[in-house]
């Protein structure tokens, strides 16, 4: 019977979806269950409604089966198309939840399920943790080198090869996993010195340069991720919405200050429903993906509850107590603006639209759509997602289901019309080594690519060039790792050992090369000062063809490959906006 009863509830909400055609999206989905009692209600319409009717009192009624009717208040944008119900009260437990919309053109009712058990976890305000932490001593040093005073209880890297690496500064943060180290924000300069340290009460994760120019990290214990200033002054937090805990292994700060969190979602679930022998009141972690905009709203959510089947876990038990089956480890805006998402525990990229949350396509796992072509083993356990130039992508293959198993920094070409995605570059190390958690990857400004190697102290980073030669490498003391190690250009600063890198005077775009040219062309340019630097290509027709660079950089030099792909032949225009700087040239492309 209970059996029964499951098809049919997802009879209807297959039902319910259908009957959403009027809008491009909506959260909570039509008949889903599983959710917080603090959710909002997020309306994404085809045709956006009139002003007499969002600003009537009757455009969304919402009510709760034990609550009643729920008053809150309505937000809206019409650039970003999204209407925003935030009820003045929290939903019961249990219970069920009814919306109609009361568009005059459009008008709808549906439904959802809020969960019946809530995890009883509070977070520390955020006005209590900044004395906390800037108590903390922020050290900034410059030209210090390893063998100076330094914290006793600090974790010391060790460079092992430096053999003109790229630019920029190690931004690492250690943890402390046995022993007396404590667990450290560290930037490092290439020869090892310190450029920068902070001892942290917690251990910390993923520290790195967001595009608007924050520093952040994620706090475990605090379950949130902190932004610095350029003088490492502690200046904002960034956490989920809706009642959701912040899960640490991913922020993505975008350049209009919305930003992408995960947070990992625990239901009880009567498992001897979906597999013989399986546990009647397990704990099942749900993945969820939530878009904030700057004023910490929510403004899309993606749940894996919607999307996934619990079966999809590829390596992990399912009559186990608990059960984490997506465990998501990193989200990627794509070049199309949608999200590409990394689910370690079903070995699965995910490309999942940005606007209606439908999932685009599957790469990895049981719902692989993709032949993989130059690669039979694919992918085992990974991390990192990141979108590179043109087509490819990029992540790290912690192998742990390879056989034997090893690591590895993969790129792939990826064709999303013909379903077809190609190895066309991997970084081994000789002899193997293997990280069993953790790690990333980053694609450099000059085309090489840096490797953080997760849970190994030894090696813990490397740079290669693309034609897989070391320039640089570094490894943490024994059984100090960490989660994620990056490169950024930062603070180009005059030393006492001379000049770090060099100045930059002005600001300068350079002519494409080659021109005329074919598929592929290279774009160079300077910045004086730091902030965002767009550069796009537009047609003959003035219409934006494509987006080759929207982030915060510092001053340098740099250059961006520009992959034409399906592009017809012709004249195109290229142009560069950073501060009050702008300057268009024009390429030519012929197939």
């Amino acid at each position: 019977m209970a059996k029964k009863l499951l098809i049919l509830f997802l009879l209807l909400a297959g039902n319910l979806f259908s009957q959403t055609k009027e809008y491009l999206y909506l959260s909570p989905v039509p008949g889903s269950k599983f959710h917080n009692p603090e959710t909002n209600i997020i309306i994404k319409p085809v045709v956006f409604p009139s002003f007499a009717d969002l600003n009537s009192q009757s455009y969304i009624s919402v009510s709760g089966a034990s609550t009643g009717k729920v008053t809150g208040k309505i937000n809206y944008s019409v650039r970003d198309n999204y209407i925003i119900f935030t009820p003045d009260k929290h939903f019961a437990l249990g219970e069920t939840v009814t919306v109609n919309i009361g568009d005059t053109r459009n008008p709808y009712s549906y439904s959802f399920g809020i969960k019946r058990v809530k995890p009883n976890i509070t977070f520390d305000s955020f006005q209590s943790e900044i004395g906390a932490i800037n108590q903390e001593p922020a050290n900034q040093i410059f030209g210090v080198s390893p063998g100076d005073s330094l914290p006793s209880d600090m974790p010391r890297i060790t460079v092992l090869n430096n053999l003109n690496p790229s630019n920029g500064k190690i931004f690492i943060s250690p943890m402390r996993v046995f022993g007396n180290y404590s667990p450290y924000l560290q930037i490092v300069n290439n020869d090892g010195s310190y450029f920068f340290y902070r001892k942290m009460n917690n251990n910390v994760y993923d520290f790195k340069l967001q595009p608007t120019g924050l520093l952040t990290y994620a706090d475990y214990n605090k379950a949130k991720f902190y932004g610095l200033d350029s003088n490492y002054n502690l200046v904002d937090s960034f956490y989920c919405g809706n009642g959701y805990v912040t899960d640490e292994h991913e922020l993505r700060i975008l350049p209009s200050g919305n930003f992408f969190l995960m947070s990992y979602d625990p239901q009880i679930v009567d498992m001897s429903l979906i597999v013989p022998g399986g546990d009647t009141a397990a704990t099942v972690i749900g993945l969820i993906i939530q878009e904030l905009n700057p004023q910490k709203q929510v403004i899309f959510q993606w749940r894996s509850w919607d999307h996934f089947e619990i079966t999809d876990a590829t390596q992990i038990s399912l009559t186990a107590k608990t059960i984490d089956y997506v465990h998501g480890n990193a989200i990627e805006i794509d070049n199309d603006h949608n999200i590409l998402i990394s689910s370690r525990h079903i070995e699965e990229i995910t490309k999942i639209n940005r606007t209606t949350g439908a999932v685009m396509w599957r790469l990895g796992g049981k719902n692989n759509q993709f032949e993989f072509i130059n690669d039979p083993i694919g992918f085992s356990y990974q991390h990192s997602i990141r979108r590179v130039s043109g087509n490819n992508i990029i992540l790290f293959d912690n192998g742990n289901y390879h056989t034997p198993a090893f690591s590895r920094a993969i790129e792939y070409s990826l064709d999303e019309v013909n379903k077809k995605v190609t190895l066309v570059w991997q970084y081994r190390s000789t002899p193997d080594v293997f990280a069993i958690a953790m790690g990333n990857v980053q694609r450099l400004s000059n085309g090489n690519t840096l490797i953080g190697w997760g849970t190994l102290a030894n090696p813990s980073v490397t740079e290669v060039n693309p034609a897989g030669q070391k320039v640089y490498e570094q490894r943490n003391p024994n059984m100090v790792y960490s989660y994620r190690a990056h490169r950024f250009l930062w603070k180009d600063v005059i030393t006492n050992k001379g000049t770090e890198s060099e100045i930059i005077e002005g600001y300068k775009l350079e002519q494409n090369y080659p021109n005329p040219f074919n598929s592929i062309s290279n774009v160079k340019f300077q910045i004086k000062n730091p902030g965002i630097v767009s550069l796009k290509v537009f047609d003959i027709l003035g219409r934006e063809v494509r987006t080759l660079l929207n982030e915060y950089k510092q001053p340098g030099k740099y250059q961006v490959s520009f992959d034409a792909g399906e592009l017809s032949s012709g004249v195109y225009f290229y142009k560069m906006t950073a501060g009050e700087f702008s300057d268009v040239k024009k390429m030519i492309l012929v197939n």
